[in-house]
């Protein structure tokens, strides 16, 4: 095994799956592993940059409290053509909960990656306030309205760019890129309902689409970038939406973590 344990750590979206990183984030440092920066996607962005802030504890003492109810009432419905919600609400208890920093400010390398719709390309978000780049960076077309910034009408990153291995920041030469998929076509003991034995709902209709969406787009970037290690987590875990399952995704991540570190500790 290699003796350096420092890692550039990326994040993929993911919705609710990716609460996963947080177990995964336990497992790494629980093993001795030094996360010198991190750069996410979307959920990866917003877990990533919790961490970042030091406050990632504070988040999932929160989470893991949380029921199905409890994130209608932070649904805050936008009248515009560009998106149901408008995610005021939720950035507004983010910051009661846990104040926001600078990024520039933060005690480890920080960014995370948004798409211009303009220009048709990632962005990367490194700088200004951290709750205002992953709010761009979470905004799931036509599900939250997007944000304009500097010119730029931005949507989720995961659009172009699920899992930014190409945004991964080395602070040294030899950094080792970890990244973590949580849409992998992994079958489970107890995978979340299909389509075959549900009714063919809209809006399931359209979670099964983004998540196999998802997982191809995120296979095509990891087979052009592809990192030192990847974690990977089932993305029939849950369901893109299921946030009131934090506690199992949670765990769900440490174990995928350890066995798969466990086959090949880098």
């Amino acid at each position: 095994m290699n003796s350096n344990k420092d890692i550039a750590l990326v994040l993929s979206g993911g919705a609710a799956r990716g609460l996963a990183h947080i177990g995964v984030i336990r497992e790494l440092e629980n093993r001795g592993y030094h996360i010198k920066s991190i750069t996410g996607t979307s959920i990866g962005a917003l877990i990533g940059g919790l961490y970042a802030m030091g406050r990632l504890d504070e988040f999932e003492d929160w989470i893991i409290k949380q029921r199905s109810y409890s994130f209608i009432k932070l649904l805050d419905i936008s009248f515009r053509r560009n998106g149901i919600i408008k995610g005021e609400k939720i950035l507004q208890k983010l910051r009661k909960e846990i104040p926001g920093m600078n990024i520039e400010e933060l005690p480890i390398p920080f960014c995370c990656v948004a798409t211009d719709l303009y220009t048709q390309q990632s962005v990367v978000l490194n700088k200004g306030k951290i709750y205002d780049a992953i709010r761009a960076s979470i905004a799931i077309p036509s599900v939250f309205t997007p944000v304009r910034r500097d010119g730029m009408l931005l949507v989720d990153g995961g659009v172009l760019d699920n899992i930014p291995v190409d945004f991964a920041i080395r602070t040294k030469p030899d950094d080792k890129i970890l990244a973590v998929d949580v849409n992998a076509r992994i079958l489970t003991e107890q995978p979340s309902k299909g389509l075959s034995n549900r009714n063919l709902s809209l809006f399931r209709l359209s979670n099964q689409v983004i998540s196999l969406m998802t997982e191809t787009l995120g296979n095509l970037k990891l087979k052009e970038n592809p990192p030192d290690f990847t974690i990977r987590i089932s993305r029939f875990s849950c369901e893109l939406y299921e946030f009131y399952k934090a506690k199992d995704q949670i765990e769900l991540g440490r174990k995928c973590a350890a066995e798969q570190l466990d086959q090949f500790e880098f």
